[in-house]
């Protein structure tokens, strides 16, 4: 019997070490409309391009940690693609795969039930980042 789970509250976890745990937990992680390359990466040249935006002051905006944690992701595919999946395709920026967004609206009224009254949920869609290797990361 397989244990997989679909990532869906960021395009990435926010470290490697949340990465680990849910690797020792689930057999398998999806993360829906994200495109992580496998290969085709400068791995040195992308390492400063994190370590020079990490290091800037003042970046700690939720869509700049969703950045660094998919750079980090592309930093290590080749150890990922054993337990993690990546829905996501090259050149389709902005579009889910059909279902995913239906599931994430399942999940939300899983954990937190209805929403209020003329509330209604959106899911963020369309971080791109280019890399050096001419390779992209991003989330749909």
């Amino acid at each position: 019997m397989e244990l997989e789970a679909v990532y869906y509250s960021a395009p990435a976890p926010t470290s490697l070490r949340a990465l680990t745990l849910l690797g020792l937990v689930f057999d398998r992680l999806i993360f829906p409309g994200v495109y992580i390359p496998d290969g085709g990466i400068d791995i040195e040249e992308t390492a400063k391009a994190f370590e020079r935006i990490r290091a800037l002051p003042g970046r700690r905006d939720l869509d700049t940690v969703h950045m660094l944690s998919l750079m980090v992701l592309a930093l290590n595919a080749k150890h990922l693609k054993d337990f993690c999946t990546f829905t996501g395709h090259w050149g389709s920026l902005g579009v889910v795969e059909p279902g995913a967004e239906q599931l994430a609206h399942e999940l939300e009224l899983a954990i937190y039930g209805p929403p209020p009254e003329n509330f209604f949920p959106s899911f963020s869609a369309g971080f791109s980042k280019g890399l050096s290797g001419g390779v992209t990361t991003m989330r749909q």
